[in-house]
C-alpha cells in the first residue's frame, strides 16, 4: 500500500500519533522481555537458595518473582491496548481511503451519465 505524503514534506497529527504508539509499543516489548529475564533469574537463585537451607530468602525471592510476573501480565495488556489503537488508526485510514475512493468513482460516473445525457440532443 503506497501512502501519499503530506503536502511539503510536513508530518500530519495522525503520523506522528502512529509513530509514537509504535514507539511505545516497542518500549514495552522490552520491557516485558526484560522482565521476563528477570523473573526466569530469580527462579534459579530461589532454588540455589533453598538448596543452599536459605528458604527464608529463596521465599522472598520467590515473591519478587511473583510481582515481577504481575508486572510483566499488566505490561503485556498495555501492549495489547497499544497494538489495538495502532490497528484502530490503520482501519480508519483504510476507510478514509475507500469513503475518497467511492467520491471519485460516484463524481466519474456523473461525468460520464452527463455526457451521456448531453450527446443525446439530436
Amino acid at each position: 500500500q503506497i501512502k501519499k505524503a503530506a503536502p511539503g514534506g510536513s508530518i500530519t497529527p495522525v503520523d506522528r500519533a502512529t509513530l509514537d504508539l509504535k514507539v511505545s509499543r516497542d518500549k514495552l516489548a522490552k520491557y516485558r522481555t526484560k522482565l521476563a529475564l528477570d523473573s526466569d533469574k530469580l527462579a534459579v537463585r530461589a532454588k540455589a537458595l533453598h538448596a543452599e537451607g536459605k528458604t527464608k530468602n529463596a521465599l522472598q525471592l520467590l515473591r519478587l518473582r511473583k510481582y515481577k510476573v504481575a508486572e510483566a501480565d499488566r505490561v503485556e495488556e498495555q501492549l495489547l491496548t497499544v497494538l489495538r489503537m495502532v490497528d484502530k488508526i490503520s482501519e480508519k485510514q483504510n476507510e478514509a481511503e475507500v469513503v475518497n475512493a467511492m467520491k471519485r468513482g460516484k463524481d466519474a460516473l456523473q461525468i460520464m451519465h452527463d455526457e451521456i445525457v448531453g450527446g443525446n440532443n439530436y
